[in-house]
């Protein structure tokens, strides 16, 4: 499903002052590929790290739109052993879910 703005598997990215809005997934996303890797050591070091996401307005998830489970209005996705990431001074303003939502992150920041 799309994302406004994804970072799969991106290092030492920095996304500041933007607005994202109306995605069918979520707004903005760090992540990457499931378990790359032979050990939990390689898994890291394939998906996303060193990733900030500063200042922005994070808005309006499409809610009844194209997603394959439904309805579907989501802010932030942190998650598959995504690393180092600074999520500060975002505004996260009529989503439903995930403003932001942390799963299998590690070094987060908030």
């Amino acid at each position: 499903e799309a994302d406004g703005i994804a970072t799969n598997a991106a290092k030492d990215v920095i996304v500041d002052h933007c607005s994202i809005a109306w995605a069918t997934d979520e707004n903005l996303t760090a992540s990457g590929p499931r378990f790359k890797g032979a050990t939990p050591e390689e898994w890291r070091e394939n998906t996303s790290r060193r990733i900030t996401f500063s200042h922005c307005i994070v808005g309006e998830g499409l809610k009844d739109s194209t997603h394959a489970k439904g309805a579907h209005s989501m802010g932030s996705l942190i998650h598959d052993n995504t690393g180092e990431v600074l999520v500060y001074g975002n505004l996260y303003i009529s989503n439903n879910d995930r403003n932001p939502l942390f799963k299998g992150a590690r070094g987060v920041r908030w």
